[in-house]
């Protein structure tokens, strides 16, 4: 509900769950309530706030356990100080014009940043590291970077597109170059080379992925009327089809081997889920083919979560497979059950975990750097030590048993692991929503490689191929042989920890798709490594969250303590997996870009170092602070996303020289849809035609519409929202809320329907015809 002057003052989810929203008299969100065990004895309120200075800036945010985070800014508005509740803090000055000069970070380490007289960075002076320096050409893409790996280049086409790079190590095309890529008319992405082989890529005509063709075998996609994807083709037989609910979301998965001579098909897994009114999945009942006795072998999971949609209990029907879950106020794990007995976890006011305890007893304990980057682990008297660099990532382990080293690009991407004097390079394809490995290189020679389409395809090794199966989170289930024969398959509990695993192909990519690091024994996630053993991340995040939903405040939960629900691509902030399955990962990306580089101060100042108000010039060449890859979310979003505009661009896919705030507006131009909405608030849409459209019809009002029914009206607004066109943003600056009007077609009922979108609560407010065609 909302108040008299539509800030939104409560929310009740289909759950029946409460959200309550508290303002200051000048309209700034000061308080946000949460309910944990509504209506039981225990009942217990949550309450995080917020306050500001007279400027209408964050000034300290306080979370359900009154723990105080404060900012301080300078005479401009731009942040300066951040000091975290046990106290640490960290700086940032600005040059004269306002670009990024200096960043002191907890660990007391500085970097400095230098600009060319047209604000493009020029020099990245690391404390104790390498430096980098970069190279534009005539256009303002960046042409070389030249960090401590050695040079990398880049080539563009006419358009700015990106065309070649060519890495500092590794094997090379005939051209010198380690990667290329050729576009269509559209900007899409036709054909993919490098060493590894070659890939080609076609699309229907909305420019959606079509086919992929590698080595003479293609994979095709198809979509049902609303744009879900309904079937994928595999070139070795298979066939995976998806089913979806009323709402767009997914309900079966099955995937099935067809043979080629009778057209018998044969069932090769299966999922199917029940969801509850919030669409989070209470359960899914899956069906598996057992790599080595070829029957198919059935499984039962039922999901439990607390009001704040926290995964609580995870139960195997028919066994003692039972695990269940605590949480404090603000979602650090408390205690973990399972047959085993119970664990306990201590943390301490950062959010850091200390110990795991076991009987009353340590099993495990950590230490972090100020900055909040796991150092040590000791577990039984044996202690894994993490290194991390100036840019807090992780560069070697030491383990009881050796050291394994790691080497990452400028855009913080990992390219290759060391072990035992041993060196595994990884050639990555940065040219997509986020970054993909392609192929894999050990002490320079070719071990394996991947083929992409809409997720990870096929792996080849030597002379064989295995194609991945996938349930609906996107974990990798089952692989599959050249002639559709399964030959592993794989479970996991709901944090991702591998509990069966069947078959000795060698595999590193496994929960919700992603690459597993059997060294570390950790999942990379791009920007940070994911420990499912504990549920979280190792080091502390950059992004900051958004004050309208503190569980985005945490800095080391991995999907908001609901790995059902969420996942994490980017190691940044999760992504709903519950959105309207009809959006793909790239619109569920743009959502999450919003969200990180929106600059009004209803919500925190989401990247660490800036401060509310006008947006300082950043490091242009990526858009992004240190420690933080928005080109993993946002640039390659914009080169790869829905409606692919032929911007120029630099090396990560941004279009050049542009700031944050270009960026954002142009994620909510007409060229780009925006984000999925989080919903309607049809109380408000109905309120102004079902309950008085007759009288507003007497009285001569144009604005409703005629003749359709409640039913009818959500449908048309809904088709109107899938087809729509910005016309306006509009900035509420007493209640610093945006509104952006959209103006779309409804065909089947011929009205062109005006909305407007909320973009502080992702909510389409308001929506009303305006004429009929």
């Amino acid at each position: 509900s909302d108040d008299p002057i539509c800030r939104r003052v409560k929310v009740t989810d289909p759950q029946g769950k409460v959200t309550e929203y508290k303002y200051d008299d000048l309209g700034r969100l000061v308080k946000v309530i949460q309910t944990l065990n509504s209506g039981e004895v225990n009942e217990q309120k949550l309450e995080t706030e917020y306050g500001y200075d007279e400027g209408g800036r964050l000034i300290w945010l306080e979370d359900a356990q009154n723990r105080r985070t404060n900012y301080e800014y300078d005479k401009v508005g731009r942040r300066i100080t951040v000091q975290l509740p046990e106290g640490q803090r960290s700086t940032t000055t600005y040059d004269a014009v306002g670009n990024l000069k200096t960043v002191t970070d907890f660990n007391h380490e500085t970097t400095t940043y230098i600009y060319d007289e047209q604000n493009r960075l020029l020099f990245k002076d690391l404390e104790d590291d390498a430096d980098v320096t970069y190279v534009y050409t005539l256009n303002g893409q960046i042409a070389q970077i030249v960090d401590g790996r050695g040079t990398t280049e880049f080539n563009y086409d006419q358009q700015g597109r990106l065309i070649a790079r060519k890495d500092p190590t590794g094997s090379y095309l005939a051209s010198g170059f380690t990667i290329e890529y050729d576009y269509d008319l559209g900007g899409n992405v036709t054909q993919l080379r490098t060493p590894a082989g070659i890939v080609n890529y076609s699309y229907d005509e909305q420019n959606r992925l079509k086919a992929v063709t590698e080595d003479g075998q293609t994979t095709t996609y198809l979509y049902d009327r609303v744009g879900n994807l309904k079937q994928t083709q595999f070139p070795n037989s298979i066939v995976e089809r998806r089913f979806y609910d009323e709402l767009n979301r997914l309900e079966l998965l099955e995937t099935v081997r067809i043979d080629p001579a009778t057209g018998n098909e044969t069932r090769l897994a299966k999922f199917e889920y029940t969801l509850n009114e919030a669409g989070h999945r209470t359960s899914v009942a899956e069906t598996l083919r057992h790599p080595l006795t070829n029957q198919l072998v059935e499984r039962t999971v039922h999901y439990k979560y607390d009001d704040l949609y926290r995964l609580i209990e995870e139960r195997v029907m028919g066994t003692t497979q039972t695990i269940t879950y605590t949480y404090d106020l603000v979602g650090n794990r408390l205690t973990k059950t399972d047959a085993s007995g119970t664990t306990q976890y201590r943390y301490n006011q950062n959010d850091r975990l200390l110990e795991e305890q076991v009987n009353g007893v340590v099993v495990t304990s950590y230490s972090y750097d100020d900055n909040g980057n796991t150092t040590t682990r000791t577990q039984n008297g044996q202690t894994t030590t993490y290194v991390w660099d100036d840019q807090n990532r992780l560069v070697e382990v030491v383990t009881p048993s050796g050291t394994i080293g790691y080497a990452y690009d400028d855009d913080n991407i990992r390219v290759s692991q060391t072990v035992g004097g041993v060196t595994t390079s990884y050639l990555v394809d940065k040219n997509q929503p986020y970054a993909q490995v392609l192929a894999e290189y050990v002490n320079g020679n070719l071990e394996a490689s991947y083929v992409y389409g809409l997720d990870l395809i096929e792996q080849e090794r030597a002379t064989a191929e295995w194609f991945y199966l996938v349930d609906g989170l996107g974990s990798t289930r089952s692989l599959t042989d050249a002639n559709g024969v399964v030959t592993d398959s794989y479970t996991y509990d709901a944090f991702g920890n591998l509990i069966d695993s069947v078959g000795g192909t060698e595999n590193s990519y496994l929960f919700a798709g992603e690459q597993f690091d059997e060294q570390l024994e950790q999942y990379y996630l791009r920007q940070r490594y994911y420990n499912s053993s504990i549920g979280r991340f190792t080091r502390r995040d950059s992004y900051e969250g958004r004050l309208n939903e503190p569980v985005t405040l945490h800095r080391y939960l991995y999907g908001n303590a609901n790995p059902i629900s969420f996942i994490d691509p980017s190691g940044l902030t999760g992504l709903a997996m519950e959105l309207s399955a009809s959006f793909s990962i790239e619109a569920r990306l743009a959502a999450t870009a919003y969200l990180m580089v929106t600059t009004k101060s209803y919500q925190p100042e989401p990247l660490e170092g800036f401060g509310a108000g006008p947006r300082p010039n950043l490091p242009n060449h990526t858009g992004h602070l240190p420690d933080t890859s928005l080109e993993s979310i946002l640039g390659k979003l914009i080169g790869f996303g829905a409606s692919r505009p032929n911007l120029p661009r630099n090396h990560t896919g941004h279009p050049k020289d542009k700031s944050l705030d270009d960026l954002v507006n142009y994620v909510f131009s007409s060229t780009f849809r925006g984000p999925a909405a989080g919903g309607f608030d049809w109380e408000h849409i109905m309120d102004r035609h079902a309950p008085w459209g007759r009288v507003a019809q007497q009285s001569g009002r144009k604005d409703i519409f005629y003749g359709l029914t409640e039913k009818e009206i959500q449908k048309a607004v809904k088709n109107a929202w899938k087809n729509r066109e910005k016309f306006q943003t509009q900035d509420d600056a007493v209640y610093e809320v945006r509104r952006i009007r959209y103006q779309g077609v409804d065909q089947e009922s011929g009205y062109v329907i005006e909305m407007w979108f909320n973009q502080n609560t992702n909510i389409v407010e308001t929506a009303y015809p305006v004429e009929k065609i």
